[in-house]
């Protein structure tokens, strides 16, 4: 993205004499800088004062794993961008895949360059765990002999 701001004055001076000056500047983020200067019959000139480079930015994601599997899509991701200079903070969304069944769900945060600033991105994972299970039997405390084969396991129907 690129920014332009433009400034314009013009002065009066008394006695007649109208000085205008005219001046324009160009603010080109990644771009140079420069200024141009018109007086009325004074002269005219040109300077370069370099390069404006925007501000880089570092992504964290904040993650909490191991997360346990229940059966719908887990988002336990935070992300921020903050500018290295320590000028601006923006909170971003978070970018899931994975993040469903149990095993590695994959995240993924960013900010795309915006005026003066650098984007930056990050990567990261956390683990979905298998959910617990339990297995109960139940077998009566007493069972009648009927002289065929029994399983205590299975329940007779």
């Amino acid at each position: 993205m690129i920014r332009v701001a433009a400034i314009s004055a013009r002065t009066h001076l008394a006695r007649r004499a109208t000085v205008a000056l005219v001046a324009s500047m160009l603010l080109v983020v990644g771009g140079a800088v420069s200024a141009t200067a018109d007086g009325g019959g004074t002269g005219t000139g040109t300077g370069s004062t370099g390069v404006a480079d925007p501000v880089p930015t570092t992504t964290h994601i904040t993650r909490e794993s191991p997360q346990t599997f229940t059966g719908k899509a887990l988002t336990p991701c935070t992300a921020t961008v903050t500018a290295k200079d320590g000028s601006k903070t923006w909170t971003v969304p978070v970018n899931y895949q994975d993040n469903v069944n149990a095993g590695t769900a994959h995240v993924s945060a960013g900010l795309a360059d915006v005026a003066g600033y650098q984007g930056s991105n990050a990567f990261s994972t956390f683990t979905i765990n298998k959910a617990p299970t339990s297995t109960r039997i139940s077998c009566p405390s007493v069972v009648p002999y009927t002289a065929s084969r029994w399983s205590p396991v299975a329940p007779r129907c």
